[in-house]
This record gives structure tokens, sequence and C-alpha cells, in this order.
């Protein structure tokens, strides 16, 4: 499906305090529609499959149909949502009243609304949607809400013409986010290669470049499948591959020079690695 051929259908809208929430008692729940979460105020965060996400005032987070979720209480910051179900086309017009979650073990996957439904043009929307500064929706949102509240006079129709405005602002900011996320991992990827040897740590490179250790992280996994910890690793391995391969060095001054200065434990990891000693790697060259 072409993202501009959405005609979004708004079935459900109401501004929730999670605290308050049935769906606030930390277990998994599934929706047969689409749902968005905007925060309003106070902190929170929710698992969605099997993924954390922090919430603040601002988040915009959105996922499809039929995937488990569970919002984690933080009673002390309680957390006002504006929540919507809603459908990408209009061609379930006809079920117009909310329809409940339901426990996994309830739950009936052909009931599941848009299941089939995947964006050709637009990958971003065909899995979670997360964004955590989007003061730029709220005043939207707030619309969305109200609009639905009130119900007057072609209530559905505005709804919907909302959501949809929202959405596309949504797909411009997904845009963004992806050209600016690979352009600061590019950024952190050059740093660790340049700075592996002194063992750099997610707060270290979170506080050079402004983000929070926990988002770095979040990054590094995303884009190289390894924690911080494990791509360090990977490339001191690979520089000692590199002077094995190159140098004479005796494989204790190449532990030394990628600070790894025990020279057993860098034979094991190297082994694990790569299968051979460092030994059997060069002598194999």
């Amino acid at each position: 499906m072409l993202f501009d051929k959405i005609t979004p259908f708004v079935r459900f809208v109401a501004e929730q305090n999670m605290s308050n929430s049935w769906v606030n008692d930390g277990k998994e729940i599934v929706g047969y529609d689409h749902r968005i979460y905007y925060v309003l105020q106070g902190h929170g965060s929710i698992q969605i499959e099997k993924e954390h996400y922090d919430l603040q005032p601002d988040t915009f987070i959105m996922w499809r149909s039929g995937i488990p979720y569970r919002y984690l209480s933080e009673k002390a910051n309680a957390m006002i949502c504006i929540t919507c179900n809603f459908d990408f086309t209009s061609n379930f017009y006809h079920l117009r009243t909310p329809i409940a979650p339901s426990r996994p073990k309830e739950f009936n996957k052909d009931g599941i609304l848009e299941k089939d439904i995947r964006f050709t043009d637009h990958e971003p929307f065909n899995k979670t949607v997360f964004l955590p500064n989007s003061p730029n929706i709220r005043a939207l949102m707030v619309k969305l809400e109200e609009t639905y509240a009130k119900k007057q006079k072609f209530y559905s129709l505005r709804c919907n013409n909302v959501l949809q405005e929202i959405l596309i602002k949504t797909a411009y900011q997904t845009d963004e986010v992806l050209s600016r996320n690979n352009g600061l991992v590019s950024s952190i990827l050059d740093y660790i290669h340049e700075h592996f040897r002194e063992n750099p740590t997610n707060e270290e490179i979170g506080a050079k470049f402004g983000y929070h250790p926990n988002y770095v992280n979040a990054l590094l996994v995303k884009h190289t499948k390894m924690s911080l910890h494990q791509y360090v690793i990977d490339c001191k391995l690979n520089s000692a591959v590199q002077q094995l391969l190159t140098t004479d060095k005796s494989i204790n001054e190449i532990a030394d020079e990628i600070n790894i200065p025990d020279t057993q434990y860098f034979a094991r990891l190297f082994k694990k690695h790569f299968q051979k000693t460092p030994s059997q790697f060069r002598l194999n060259k």
C-alpha cells in the first residue's frame, strides 16, 4: 500500500490517566486495531513486543494491530496520555464502536483489522513508530481528542481529517529521524573506531554527542546488532587480525596495544571469535 492512499478512520480517542487505566496492571494485552499514545504530562514506560520505550511529555508512539504491549507503571509520575485506536483505511468503517483489547490467551488472531497492510513507500510505518520529542503534534492530538469527545456534526469525518494530518506530520518526522540517526550512528562508529583502545562507555559517547547513554546503546544495537561493549571488542580483535597479518609484533605486544593486557584473556576472546588462537591464525595467514 502507498502511504498517500491512506484514508484513516478514528474508532476511539480519549485522554487517560494511565495510573487509573485498567491496562496498567503490568500484564500484556493485544489490540485488534492500531494504537497511538501521545504523552501530555508525567512519565512512564511501555513494552511493545520485547522492546521497552521510555515515555515523557510530547512523546508520540504508534504501533500496529495484533502486537502485544504492556504499560509499566510509575505511580510517582502519573502519566496522562491521549490515546487513539484507528485504522489506516476506511475498510472497517462499519465497526464504529471501540474494540477492547484482549489478553494474549483470549486473543483471536482472526479478528485483527488490517493485518495485511504494509507500506511500500514508507517503511517506518510498518513497525513501531517512536518519536520521543514531538511538540509539533500536541495541538493536533488535543484537537483530535476534543473533536471526538464533543461529537458535534460531522465529528467522525473531522477526526479522520485531523488524524490524517497527524500521520502526515509523523511520516515526515520519521524520515528526518531516520536521516539524523543514520548520520549520528556513522559519527558514533567513527568515534569508536578512533577510541576503541580507550574502552569508551555509553556515558562518554552520550555526553559527547548530546544523547542519553541508553539511547546511544539502543542505536548501536539496532544498527550493528551489537552492544557497545561487543562492538569495542570486535574493533579490538579486527585490529589484532590486521597486525597479525601485516606486522612481526609479538602477541603480547598486540594484546597490549589494543588494551587487552591479559594475554590469556585475549587469546580466549580471539579463539571464540575466529575459532583459532592468535598463534594459529598467524601460522595460517
